[in-house]
């Protein structure tokens, strides 16, 4: 027995209010451990001492003490968070951000460190036999295609959607059987289907089929975005403006957008916005596009008065492998009294009419170099620009002077780049699971040329410059 103040003091007290003090010290510097996707984690970041039940790629962060799960003694706190129902809803909605969620389980090191082609080096030199098509559905995921996304939203977008067509598939290749294997070719045609605007994921598989034969078949296997688009811009009472679009028509590689609008204000009050573009035409990688408006906005008060067509065709660069890429734009346009007064003059009413031709050629020196080798070549591109906006008619209110949007004005620019870019295969960076090609190098380019508005000619120089990075904690910097 204990003595203080002249009082005795029983050791089960003294016990009992140490048992105390030491559930409150261990509470209150407690932590929850917890599990985080590290796709992009270098070796060097992935050091954390594994606890016990963790997974292999994971790392420990720190949470916020949660008494509920160490605390066996009521506190008021914890009654009044019983008491509080949305209380515990916000408490349910912080811990279903912050607890684990299972992601891709692939090796973290190789996903950081592999590039594209690496799988198909090995393969290197051999004939393509066979080219085979498959396509995932949308319950089926490239992260695990062993489990099935079966419930009542997978079904309804798999009844809504057509799938590409497996030939479209193949009009995207620019690989083909009986040739011989590039591993930079057969990786850059995987990330050019990744890139395609119905596709949301791809891949190329290697099949063998005998290791003493010279011979292997092409696995290419892709899942469809799901290709129906739809927005309502405006949907009040005297005023409508709604979208509809289809991102690969009838699976077909083409995409059909119409947009139509109601103002009783406007004369006519309904308008139309209708776009039609095929994707790949013949295998030539020239995507063509055409389209009809009469709700453009005006170039000055960006009104919707403008009426307008116009025909595009544009090959990209689709592939540092490609030799020649370039576009061809034309566009008539004017402007129409279409709001009140509905007379002129209108001194509110900017009248002109213009036609624009945009066109441009470019050359990658040393396209098919280095097929066959790992190192990354430094591409050497030049290419050639012509553009003029050719005024038929100004507005009256900028009568000599000089407005650049609404005047004549064309260019003709040459553009040296050098680039040297490999890509990394990876997820969770900019978008939400989807295969993602991250690129690692740098481009440079120098443009000069001559430039013209109305009257007035000057020359034209320009730079421009990217580096992407990555730093040793696994960072992507991009510096321009």
């Amino acid at each position: 027995m204990f003595i203080h103040k002249g009082r005795s003091v029983a050791p089960s007290l003294i016990m009992a209010l140490a048992l105390f003090c030491y559930l409150l010290f261990v509470g209150g510097h407690a932590y929850a451990q917890n599990v985080v996707d590290t796709t992009t984690l270098p070796p060097s970041v992935n050091k954390t001492v594994e606890p016990a039940g963790a997974d292999a790629d994971s790392v420990v962060v720190l949470h916020p003490y949660d008494p509920s799960t160490t605390d066996t003694i009521p506190w008021p706190g914890k009654l009044k968070a019983k008491r509080s129902r949305f209380g515990n809803w916000i408490r349910k909605g912080y811990d279903a951000l912050k607890r684990h969620h299972p992601r891709d389980t692939t090796d973290k090191t190789m996903a950081f460190h592999s590039r594209i082609e690496n799988y198909y080096q090995p393969y290197a030199g051999k004939v393509i036999r066979h080219i085979e098509v498959r396509q995932f559905g949308f319950e089926k995921s490239f992260s695990d295609t062993a489990t099935k996304i079966r419930y009542f939203g997978t079904q309804l977008l798999n009844n809504l959607h057509n799938n590409s067509k497996p030939w479209v598939i193949r009009n995207n290749l620019f690989i083909h059987e009986d040739e011989r294997l590039s591993p930079a070719i057969v990786a850059d045609n995987e990330r050019y289907l990744r890139n395609l605007n119905f596709i949301r994921d791809a891949r190329i598989l290697v099949k063998t089929i005998d290791p003493q034969s010279d011979s292997v078949d092409l696995l290419v296997v892709t899942k469809d975005l799901f290709s129906l688009t739809g927005e309502v811009s405006s949907l009040d009472l005297d005023h409508q403006q709604i979208t509809i679009g289809d991102e690969n028509l009838m699976g077909l590689g083409q995409s059909l957008e119409v947009t139509g609008l109601h103002d009783p204000e406007r004369k006519p009050k309904y308008g139309l916005d209708a776009r039609y573009e095929k994707y790949n035409v013949f295998n030539s990688f020239v995507n063509v596009s055409g389209g009809y408006a009469d709700i453009g906005r005006n170039l000055y008060n960006h009104k919707k008065n403008e009426r307008s067509y116009f025909l595009n065709l544009d090959r990209p660069l689709y592939s540092q492998y490609a030799r020649t890429f370039g576009f061809l734009h034309m566009t008539n346009a004017w402007s129409r009294h279409s709001f009140e007064p509905f007379t002129e003059p209108d001194s509110a009413f900017y009248k002109y009419h213009y036609k624009m031709l945009d066109v441009a050629f470019g050359y990658n020196f040393g396209a098919r170099r280095h097929l066959q080798s790992m190192d990354v070549p430094l591409r050497k591109v030049i290419s050639f620009r012509y553009f003029n906006y050719n005024f038929k008619e100004s507005p009256e209110q900028f009568a000599g002077r000089y407005v650049e949007k609404l005047n004549d004005r064309q260019a003709f620019l040459t553009k040296f780049t050098l680039f040297k870019q490999k890509f990394f295969k990876t997820r969770y960076i900019l978008g939400f699971g989807a295969t993602e090609d991250i690129p690692y190098g740098y481009n440079f380019s120098v443009t000069g040329g001559w430039y013209r508005i109305k009257d007035l000619s000057r020359p034209y120089v320009g730079l421009d410059a990217n580096r992407y990075a990555y730093t040793e904690k696994g960072d992507i910097i991009q510096l321009f």
